[in-house]
């Protein structure tokens, strides 16, 4: 739409749909419980809907019904920001302590960075029906319900339990990158260099 020369993206969110509602609609998970639990079950469920062909698809941050934890917060909204998302109530980052906040302006400093990518992603999605959330299986890799690609070059592994600092699958699996560097082809076991999000630097 237009007002006083601007441009404006206009979205229609929805947790209910039909055959074609991708066409009209983001959708997302609707009221997840605030557990660990939720948060796998989340993955799961945004992976099922790429693959149906719901491309625009995410979360409430933290779960809806309960109250999480600052970690599994953060852990949550970490996730969030590489798919599409939302928070919900008395949900904003700054109700959890500085260290949280502090991880969210990581998470959201990444978000920012990948802009163009997801763009690209999200038109590529509508033009040519590619998921902009990907199986590592739908691009030749193993199945899990742990990891996931971001369109076809970004591995993301997300922390899905309590204490943990590194995700399991990505102690199994290497980023793309580090396939080059290592000389290997294709998917294959290896432990190569990855960083969390507590280790990256952004600009």
């Amino acid at each position: 739409a237009e007002a006083e020369g601007h441009t404006h993206a206009l979205a229609l969110l929805t947790r209910s749909g039909h055959a074609g509602v991708q066409r009209y609609a983001w959708a997302w998970t609707g009221d997840v419980e605030s557990t660990w639990e939720g948060l796998r079950t989340t993955l799961r469920a945004l992976l099922g809907l790429s693959l149906s062909g719901v491309y625009f698809v995410g979360s409430d941050i933290g779960g809806f019904s309960g109250n999480p934890s600052p970690e599994l917060y953060l852990r949550w909204f970490q996730m969030a920001a590489l798919h599409a998302a939302r928070w919900t109530k008395r949900r904003e980052p700054w109700r959890f302590g500085e260290e949280v906040l502090e991880g969210v302006r990581r998470a959201m400093a990444l978000r920012e960075s990948l802009l163009p990518y997801l763009y690209t992603l999200a038109h590529r999605a509508s033009r040519e029906g590619k998921p902009l959330l990907r199986p590592l299986f739908l691009e030749g890799g193993p199945y899990t319900e742990e990891a996931f690609l971001l369109g076809e070059a970004l591995l993301v592994a997300p922390v899905l339990e309590e204490g943990a600092r590194v995700s399991t699958p990505v102690k199994q699996i290497s980023p793309f990158n580090d396939y080059a560097k290592a000389g290997l082809k294709g998917w294959q076991s290896y432990l190569g260099p990855t960083k969390g999000f507590d280790e990256m630097v952004f600009n």
